[in-house]
């Protein structure tokens, strides 16, 4: 097993550090009396380089909206590459391109994947903000569940009907491949044999899947937009409490408007 300690490659005489090694001499005792920081299994992980996102934590949908994505992709690529139903190519293409932003959105509520982007919530900034509002919310207007933090990562929850969609898209890729009817000589023109019927239950199962991704996703991202707002909300008002001697001073006898202080 690997040392932390090892793994940095110190290339110096540590002797020339001096008293700054231990400037009381007392650091060891000091930190004996104190917690670990860590709980010995993540030391161990820490150690060994076994900290990859992957290793503890999952995407409960991603093995459906894969599927989902290479359905799509097949019919996509049938349409466009036997020049057929127009409308189901272009559909197919726009839920191939849903799909993978769900994924990635997904990914980051599930804590596979940080945000880059302060204005997309992942695991814990989502379940970080939805804690503090939930504070707030369940004292004074007696929500009593934790629907401010569930509220940004509502996509988790909708496997069953991504499951459903997923079984309707690989039927309807199947039929569109097994419906491919050439004619002519020797430029061959490909049609597809479906009943208009059949091809507008298959545009309406690739539209409606579309649509839930993109409903939720949007969903999300819009109430951690609410939730965030209305957290720093709460951070900002939380500093007008607790004033030391000086800054209860300063704000009754100078910075502190007739609002602020009719309040304190």
């Amino acid at each position: 097993m690997g040392k932390i300690f090892d793994s940095l490659k110190l290339n110096f005489d540590t002797t020339k550090f001096g008293n700054a090694l231990d400037p009381l001499n007392n650091l060891e005792e000091r930190n004996l009396q104190m917690p670990a920081p860590l709980k010995k299994w993540q030391y161990d992980a820490i150690a060994n380089n076994q900290t990859s996102k992957s290793l503890y934590m999952k995407n409960p949908l991603a093995n459906t909206i894969n599927e989902i994505i290479s359905y799509a992709n097949n019919m996509y690529v049938l349409c466009n590459t036997y020049t057929i139903l127009a409308n189901a190519n272009t559909s197919a293409a726009s839920l191939v391109n849903t799909s993978i932003d769900f994924l990635s959105h997904t990914n980051r509520i599930s804590g596979l994947e940080q945000s880059t982007n302060n204005a997309l919530p992942d695991f814990y900034t989502a379940t970080g903000f939805g804690s503090v509002v939930f504070r707030v919310v369940n004292k004074y207007e007696g929500v009593g569940n934790n629907t401010p933090i569930l509220g940004s990562m509502t996509s988790l929850f909708i496997e069953d009907d991504l499951v459903k969609y997923s079984i309707l898209l690989q039927a309807a890729s199947i039929d569109l491949r097994n419906s491919l009817v050439g004619s002519g000589f020797p430029t061959v023109t490909y049609s597809s044999n479906l009943s208009a019927q059949r091809i507008g239950d298959i545009l309406d199962t690739i539209n409606v899947a579309n649509n839930l991704m993109s409903t939720r996703m949007s969903h999300d991202i819009n109430f951690f937009g609410n939730i965030r707002s209305i957290s720093n909300g709460i951070s900002d008002m939380a500093r007008f409490s607790g004033f030391t001697d000086l800054t209860a001073h300063l704000v009754d006898n100078y910075v502190g408007t007739d609002t602020l202080k009719n309040n304190l």
